[in-house]
C-alpha cells in the first residue's frame, strides 16, 4: 500500500502540473496548422530554415512577446518541463505528443533574429533579460546583433559582453557593435579592443565588422596592420579589411585587394 502510494504522489505531480501549464499557457499564433513552438522547433534541423522564417514573418506581431518570454526561460524550468514529459510518457498521457524542445531558448532566439529590425521593439525586453545574470548573455547578445537597430541605451551591456569571459558572448558583442546603426565614434575604438582578443574568429568577425565603417575606421589601421603577420583566415580578413579602410596602408603593406570593397556596396 505504501509503495502504491509512493509510486502514485509523482504521477498526481505531473498530472496537476500538465493541467496546470495547459490552462495558463499564452494561446498561440499558429500559421499554415502549425502553432509558434512548432515553427521554432524547425531551427534545430540542419536543414534550410526559409519556410520558418517564412511563418515567423508572418505572425510577427503577436508571435515577438511569446518569443521573449520563451527565450527568457529558465533552464531548470525547461529541465522540468522535460522530465515531466518523460513521467508522462511512461504513464501513456503523451503518446502523440513530440515533447517539450531540449533548446527553447535558442530557438526563440533564432526566430526573433530571423524577424531583423522589425523586432526592434523586443530590445528592452532583451536588456532587462541580459540584466538578471549571465545565463543569457551570449544569447542575448547574438539576438541584438541580429536585430540591427538600436541606441546608446544598448551600449552598456555591449561593452560588458566585449569583456565577458564566454568567447561566444565576445563574438556576439563584437557583431554587435558592428550591426547597431550607430556613429562610428562610438563602436569604432570598442572594436579596435576586440582585436587584441586571442580568439580568431573574434578577430576576423571584429576585422569586417571594422570594415563597414570604411574610412572612419581609419584609427584601427594600426591595430590590424599586426594580424597581417597571420597566415591563417585572420590574415586575409585583414587585408581585405585594410583595403576598404585605407587602401594606401593595404598597398604599401603589400596586401591590397582591389575587389574588396564590393562586398560592402
Amino acid at each position: 500500500m505504501r509503495g502504491g502510494l509512493l509510486f502514485a504522489i509523482p504521477i498526481l505531480i505531473v498530472i496537476l502540473l500538465s493541467l496546470a501549464l495547459i490552462f495558463t499557457a499564452a494561446p498561440q499564433p499558429s500559421y499554415k496548422g502549425s502553432t509558434l513552438k512548432e515553427w521554432t522547433r524547425e531551427y534545430e534541423k540542419p536543414e534550410d530554415h526559409s519556410q520558418a522564417n517564412q511563418a515567423i514573418w508572418a505572425m510577427r506581431t503577436n508571435a515577438l512577446p511569446l518569443l521573449v518570454n520563451m527565450m527568457a526561460e529558465p533552464d531548470w524550468s525547461v529541465s522540468l518541463r522535460r522530465k515531466a514529459f518523460v513521467i508522462r510518457k511512461r504513464i501513456h498521457l503523451a503518446r502523440n505528443d513530440p515533447g517539450p524542445s531540449a533548446h527553447p531558448q535558442e530557438n526563440a532566439a533564432q526566430a526573433i533574429s530571423a524577424l531583423g529590425s522589425a523586432a526592434q521593439s523586443a530590445v528592452p525586453a532583451l536588456i532587462k533579460m541580459y540584466e538578471r545574470g549571465p545565463a543569457k548573455e551570449a544569447l542575448v547578445l547574438g539576438t541584438l546583433a541580429s536585430i540591427g537597430r538600436g541606441s546608446s541605451n544598448v551600449l552598456p551591456i555591449i561593452i560588458r559582453g566585449s569583456l565577458s569571459k564566454d568567447r561566444v558572448a565576445r563574438l556576439n558583442a563584437s557583431a554587435a557593435l558592428a550591426s547597431l546603426k550607430l556613429e562610428p565614434k562610438v563602436p569604432v575604438p570598442l572594436l579596435i579592443q576586440a582585436l587584441h582578443d586571442d580568439y580568431d574568429i573574434i578577430q576576423i568577425n571584429t576585422l569586417y565588422g571594422l570594415a563597414r565603417f570604411g574610412t572612419n575606421a581609419k584609427p584601427a589601421v594600426p591595430a590590424i596592420l599586426p594580424l597581417l603577420k597571420h597566415t591563417n583566415s585572420v590574415h586575409k580578413a585583414a587585408s581585405e579589411a585594410l583595403s576598404i579602410i585605407d587602401p594606401e596602408a593595404a598597398i604599401a603593406a603589400g596586401v591590397w585587394i582591389p575587389w574588396a570593397t564590393r562586398a560592402f556596396k
